[in-house]
């Protein structure tokens, strides 16, 4: 059995992701071809990446997720395509089950497990238990959607879903502000695709405080000792910064037009 895929093209989008790509880049490092799209790192993402003789770097702004995975699949050569996130660590067997896999149909979508982890430890509750996600597809038979963010592969009506065996380690948190920074672009980006009129923020408070009983009790992150507070509290601030930058765009746009008005 070769231990490398000829016709499949592993595809990645970074930006300052050198604390996790090194051991990314050696879990995938069986694949003829990674393609890397960098978002405009400051770290050592892109010489990380170049390391690596399998992978191929290419740089573009940042278009959103949608958009960005998009673009980067493009730039494979090959017309199946593995996505994978700069935090996610392929298994031993999931590496083999991409080798062995048969690709003899353009319909096939390929799901696999994701385990997610916070500073170490495997979390099994507040909505990060094991994911199922949809991550081998043929590029001229589906591809990403359009969306900022939360973006998926699309699903064609006759699309033929199996699940490839193994698993993918999601390094989610190394550190926490890494979480912090993460809810000041997602709200951003979850803003600039809603585009939505300000909620009045008592109401806002009360989403704030149900995001927080709602993962820390109903999703059971009590379960998980501290991380779960950590956890429920990320999506409380997550909820509560998603509505106060409309609130943000709005003052933005009335001082605008102000200083239209004065000029």
């Amino acid at each position: 059995m070769s231990n490398s895929i000829a016709k499949i093209s592993c595809v990645i989008i970074t930006l300052n992701a050198s604390e996790t790509l090194y051991r990314v880049l050696k879990s995938a490092n069986f694949f003829d071809e990674v393609i890397v799209l960098d978002n405009g790192s400051s770290d050592q993402t892109i010489e990380l990446a170049k390391s690596f003789t399998n992978t191929r770097v290419f740089e573009s702004n940042f278009q959103g997720f949608g958009p960005t995975k998009k673009l980067a699949v493009s730039k494979a050569t090959n017309d199946w395509v593995f996505s994978l996130d700069a935090d996610e660590v392929i298994s031993d067997e999931l590496r083999q089950s991409l080798v062995e896999v048969d690709l003899s149909s353009e319909n096939l979508i390929g799901v696999v497990k994701r385990e997610n982890y916070l500073l170490g430890k495997k979390i099994n509750h507040a909505g990060w238990g094991d994911d199922f996600l949809l991550r081998l597809f043929n590029r001229n038979f589906t591809n990403f959607n359009e969306k900022l963010v939360h973006e998926a592969v699309e699903i064609p009506e006759d699309a033929n879903q199996f699940q490839i065996q193994g698993v993918l380690s999601h390094l989610a948190v190394e550190r926490l502000d890494q979480m912090l920074l993460k809810v000041s672009r997602y709200s951003a980006l979850r803003d600039e695709e809603a585009n939505k009129i300000p909620l009045a923020m008592p109401f806002v408070l009360l989403i704030v405080v149900w995001k927080f009983l709602q993962t820390y009790f109903l999703r059971k992150a009590f379960l998980e000792g501290w991380r779960g507070v950590v956890i429920a509290f990320s999506n409380a601030t997550s909820a509560f910064w998603h509505h106060a930058r409309r609130y943000e765009r709005v003052c933005f746009e009335n001082n605008r037009k102000n200083r239209k008005g004065d000029s």
